[in-house]
C-alpha cells in the first residue's frame, strides 16, 4: 500500500515548507518503504511513498509531461505495456521521469 501527501496554496510556500513537507511525506513510510519521491515548487509539494508491486524498477513518482504537468497518483496501471506504447507513439518525453528528491 502507498501513501501520498500534498500542499497546494496559492501564495508562494514559505521556505520552511520542503523541509516540513519531507518530514511529512517520511512519516507515511510504513505505507511504502520501498521509495519516497517529491516535487515541490513555489506554490505546490506532491510526494509519495511506494511500496512495489509491480513495475519495481520504473514506478518511481511523481512523473510528468514535459515537466509542466506533475501527477502522483495511488494505484497501479495493470495496462502499462499499451499505455506506454500509446504515450511513445504521441511523443511524450515523460518516459523514463525524474524523481526530486
Amino acid at each position: 500500500m502507498c501513501g501520498i501527501a500534498g500542499i497546494y496554496s496559492s501564495s508562494p510556500l514559505l521556505e520552511e515548507i520542503p523541509h516540513l513537507f519531507q518530514q511529512m511525506t517520511n512519516s507515511l513510510e510504513h505505507r511504502g518503504p520501498d521509495e519516497n519521491g517529491f516535487y515541490i515548487d513555489n506554490h505546490i509539494a506532491l510526494g509519495h511513498s511506494r511500496l512495489s508491486i509491480i513495475d519495481l524498477e520504473s514506478g518511481s513518482q511523481p512523473i510528468y509531461e514535459d515537466k509542466r504537468l506533475w501527477v502522483i497518483y495511488y494505484g497501479e496501471f495493470y495496462n502499462y505495456p499499451e499505455l506506454r506504447s500509446e504515450l511513445e507513439k504521441k511523443g511524450t518525453n515523460s518516459i523514463p521521469h525524474q524523481i526530486l528528491k
